[in-house]
């Protein structure tokens, strides 16, 4: 399988090793004890580094979450508030537009009566005859006085 010299002499180099690893932990438990409690040491630091980078992702994610809820509730009040005051600014406008009817309503109803009254008022007095002349002489002398 192995044609060439050098790939020849690697391989038993590397078997050579490996058989004197195997003795060494079978001459000298206390190696392997202390080979396998360098690898968990290892291990358990890694674990910790890991955890650590767990809990700072964690952290950021919560961070990150706690100032987009902060935004939405900020934005919302915003919302709300903006809301709040169109609909006072149109409840006012409606309130003003009533008011408004309703006084032209009352003036128109005023001038009406006033009409009414002037009406009754001026047939009483142009009934009677001698006062209706009276009233058309006065009249015509206020024309009269008026224009000159």
């Amino acid at each position: 399988m192995l044609k060439q010299p050098r790939q020849l002499a690697d391989a038993c180099y590397t078997l050579k090793a490996v058989v004197g690893e195997l003795v060494r932990m079978l001459i000298f438990p206390r190696h392997v004890e202390r080979h396998v409690h360098r690898r968990g040491t290892d291990r358990k630091a890694e674990g910790a580094r890991i955890l650590a980078e767990a809990k700072e992702k964690q952290n950021a994610i919560l961070k990150e979450a706690f100032a987009e809820k902060e935004q939405i509730i900020d934005e919302a009040h915003r919302k709300a508030a903006a809301e709040t005051r169109l609909q006072v600014e149109e409840a006012a406008r409606r309130i003003r537009e009533e008011k408004e009817k309703a006084i032209r309503e009352v003036r128109s109803e005023i001038a009406d009566l006033s009409i009414a009254i002037a009406e009754k008022v001026m047939k009483e007095k142009i009934s009677r005859d001698k006062e209706q002349q009276q009233i058309i002489d006065r009249l015509l002398d206020e024309v009269s006085f008026c224009k000159s």
